[in-house]
């Protein structure tokens, strides 16, 4: 009878463990939301005094850099699809898989852009502060190599620390997107 008392103690302590561990990790995550209004005057870096043309022509690049973790060997959990055989994929990573090769992609894409020399560039994934990139700060990276552009930065993903997926966690993300232009103010 006593070891039945124990266990059913033992099972009954692991449970409000349990409960309060989950419960206490949802409140963390609801306590740090908080929705990124709209409309936000977002500041302009490094403005200049140029406006756009009208029948001129300007070269216009898209960038999702990802967050430097995109390299042959990574794949996002997120990501799901099929192959052209039709067998199922499926991410795996939660974040970057070390720190250099964050920096090493992060500058791939900065020189990327140098070499096209747009005259406007709109970036994604651009982390200042997250765990996925290694705390990396991109925007820096990125807005120091193009300081005779003026640019535009403007947060639009933020989370507190996601502990998913379980063997690597994604943690917690500051990230925007950014535009940058050499001719006109943004």
């Amino acid at each position: 009878m006593k070891a039945i008392k124990f266990l059913f103690r033992t099972i009954l302590i692991l449970l409000i463990i349990a409960v309060l561990t989950i419960g206490g990790y949802i409140a963390y995550l609801q306590i740090n939301y908080y929705r990124i209004d709209d409309g936000i005057e977002l500041p302009v870096s490094n403005q200049r005094a140029e406006s756009i043309e009208v029948g001129k022509a300007y070269t216009v690049m898209t960038y999702n850099i990802g967050f430097g973790a995109y390299d042959h060997e990574f794949s996002f959990f997120m990501d799901k699809g099929r192959m052209n055989d039709g067998s199922e994929v499926s991410g795996t990573y939660g974040k970057a898989r070390s720190k250099e090769i964050v920096e090493t992609n992060t500058h791939g894409a900065k020189s990327h852009i140098e070499k096209h020399s747009p005259d406007f560039c709109i970036m994604q994934e651009v982390d200042t502060a997250s765990t996925r990139s290694f705390f990396i700060n991109q925007r820096n990276i990125i807005e120091s190599a193009f300081n005779d552009y003026c640019s535009v930065y403007g947060e639009n993903f933020h989370s507190s620390y996601l502990c998913y997926p379980i063997n690597d966690p994604h943690g917690s993300v500051r990230a925007a997107s950014s535009s940058t232009s050499t001719d006109a103010s943004s």
